[in-house]
């Protein structure tokens, strides 16, 4: 009888351990989600990552409001990262991005389950690098970013992970200075790029590549108003090829499948398209319509009819 009275004590005992713990580890949370959400105390977390980043790199990262949604979402307004030079090279109106805390740093690099992209812009431009040579800016970004988040031992492991981006209402421009502007047609030294909206996953930066599954993009070109209604391909670019893989191209009255490969020796080899970039391409169902082609080339103002391709092409333009 005296064993019983003592066994029910215990387990009450052990019950109210439990209860409390579980009471202690909800009052955890909410006060330190809650000190979280103190302006004061959010920017001094963010500013201990961005500020060693741009001491470090020379990119300067400035946002208007750091506001952690809940422990593993957070929303930042008005981000802009600067180039040495001053120029801006990203810009968000609204970041929003869902992450794990516990696979946010794994083997040193970074993992994201999802990022929302409103209002922003990406902007390359060359900027000098010494005192004969220019890169562009974002490469000297991924180039710092590699330098920044070494590979945890495996050299082909990538240094940023994103499961999924939504992109809507942003900008893409290129401005290589050192070159002159085109006068008619499509510019590929200076052209800018109205993205109405975009959806891409499995993005991936892996050493000096960057690639991602592109399932939507719409855009339009200022200059010459040539729209891309509709883009789907799985896209890789590294500093000597850029890879349209399952291309799927709906542009004005053309459209282009199912992929291409351009090899170069160096990414400004883009700007000289037609004497340093070697095309390889497998067309299947693609339709080229005069009038957009007459963009990227001159000479065409006798070629009426559409032109329909099929087969496997390479070589230069």
């Amino acid at each position: 009888m005296i064993w019983q009275v003592i066994k029910i004590k215990i387990l009450q005992r052990l019950k109210r351990i439990v209860l409390y713990c579980l009471y202690g580890t909800l009052v955890f949370f909410v006060v330190g989600f809650s000190i979280l959400q103190i302006p004061a105390v959010q920017k001094a977390l963010l500013s201990q990552i961005t500020d060693k980043f741009s001491n470090l790199s020379g990119f300067k990262v400035e946002y208007d409001r750091f506001h952690l949604l809940w422990y593993d979402r957070l929303e930042i307004t008005s981000l802009k990262i600067t180039d040495p030079q001053k120029n801006t090279l990203i810009e968000a109106g609204r970041l929003f991005i869902n992450f794990r805390i516990s696979s946010i740093y794994k083997q040193k690099n970074i993992y994201l389950d999802a990022v929302s992209l409103q209002e922003g812009g990406v902007h390359l431009v060359t900027i000098p690098t010494s005192d004969s040579t220019v890169e562009l800016n974002f490469d000297v970004f991924i180039a710092e970013i590699n330098r920044q988040f070494p590979s945890g031992g495996g050299g082909g492991s990538a240094k940023i992970n994103i499961g999924e981006v939504l992109i809507e209402q942003s900008r893409f421009s290129m401005n290589q200075t050192e070159f002159d502007s085109v006068a008619k047609g499509f510019d590929p030294g200076h052209f800018r790029l109205a993205l109405d909206d975009g959806n891409l996953n499995n993005f991936k930066i892996i050493g000096d590549t960057i690639e991602f599954n592109l399932t939507s993009l719409r855009i339009k070109e200022a200059k010459t108003n040539l729209t891309i209604n509709d883009l789907r391909t799985f896209f890789r670019i590294s500093q000597t090829s850029m890879e349209f893989l399952g291309l799927d191209l709906t542009a004005n009255q053309s459209h282009v499948s199912d992929t291409i490969i351009l090899y170069y020796n160096t990414q400004r080899d883009l700007s000289h398209f037609v004497e340093r970039v070697t095309i390889d391409a497998r067309l299947t169902n693609t339709r080229l319509h005069p009038e957009d082609i007459s963009h990227f080339t001159r000479g065409l103002e006798t070629w009426k009819k559409t032109v329909m391709l099929k087969g496997r092409f390479r070589g230069k333009i």
